[in-house]
């Protein structure tokens, strides 16, 4: 989960779509850096490094078990993001991310 949210937080930074969409709403760019907001730009499955994950003991069927991709029906081993298009937030609890919820933008 600290993974994906890293990576939500880094795709919510570079987007000005989810900032707007934040703002709009109420939402300070500051409030949002703060809470570590992120966006799944349903980029997630593709951006994952096999390498990266393997260097630091996380594999793709964490992800799945974390509800973070699906297996694609009928394609065993070919996945896809869950979350897309939506703002995510974490929840922390003592410096760790224990879940994720997501708000479709």
């Amino acid at each position: 989960l600290s993974y994906a949210a890293e990576y939500y937080y880094n795709a919510f930074l570079e987007s000005v779509g989810a900032r707007v969409w934040l703002e709009k709403r109420g939402f300070t760019l500051e409030t949002a850096q703060l809470a570590k907001l992120g966006l799944a730009d349903g980029n997630l499955v593709r951006s994952v490094k096999r390498s990266d994950l393997d260097a630091i003991g996380i594999s793709v069927s964490d992800f799945v078990k974390a509800g973070l991709l699906r297996e694609k029906e009928g394609q065993p081993g070919t996945h896809y993001d869950f979350f897309r298009d939506r703002i995510m937030f974490p929840l922390v609890i003592r410096g760790r991310v224990v879940n994720l919820s997501g708000r479709t933008m």
